[in-house]
């Protein structure tokens, strides 16, 4: 239950905006993409630029895979276009499933404006549960984004740190997650989280 609220917390989910939202200094090195709005709340936007060190079945390729896949979830959640999404996940990742499960769950009255994601710390080593995967720790920040609801209201959120640990491997047809979890990183700045 913890992952799933730490989840929420980088997928921007805390119910309303908060006007006083705290701000971050951090600065994306990466442009957001241009969106906008649909009537029903959703955005129309270009989706995240996949990585070519992905190609690689090394370290550096795995970790480049599971910031590409927190990247698409945040894609696919505002665009509602999944299909990336659902070609990383694995069959029995619990935080995969929960991740598309957001992106059809037309009853949250709000959706979020597409955040940077700047990696802040990276840790690779091999997978103890799956022969043949990467086990990949990051430390992330969600940059400050807006959320929007149906009627197109903006609303601020401020920037989240989060740790997040995904054993992945590559397969035939590209990297999947095989399973993982999320959670808020205690460590980070009073002003780099909500």
């Amino acid at each position: 239950m913890a992952a799933t609220a730490a989840v929420m917390m980088l997928a921007g989910c805390s119910g309303h905006a908060s006007p006083g939202a705290s701000e971050s200094s951090s600065e994306s090195e990466a442009a957001t993409p241009s969106a906008s709005a649909s009537a029903a709340g959703r955005i129309s936007a270009a989706p995240p630029e996949r990585p070519a060190v992905m190609d690689n079945n090394t370290e550096e390729g795995a970790a480049a895979a599971v910031a590409y896949y927190i990247r698409q979830s945040l894609y696919a959640e505002a665009t509602g276009d999944d299909s990336e999404l659902q070609a990383m996940s694995g069959p029995g990742c619990k935080p995969c499933q929960y991740f598309v499960d957001r992106v059809h769950d037309e009853n949250r009255g709000q959706w979020l404006e597409i955040p940077d994601v700047d990696v802040l710390d990276t840790h690779v080593f091999p997978s103890e549960q799956h022969d043949g995967a990467f086990h990949v720790e990051l430390t992330v920040r969600r940059g400050e984004a807006e959320v929007i609801d149906p009627q197109g209201i903006r609303g601020p959120i401020g920037s989240q740190d989060a740790v997040i640990g995904f054993d992945a491997a590559q397969e035939s047809g590209g990297w999947q997650m095989l399973d993982g979890a999320i959670q808020a990183d205690e460590n980070a700045s009073p002003e780099a989280t909500e």
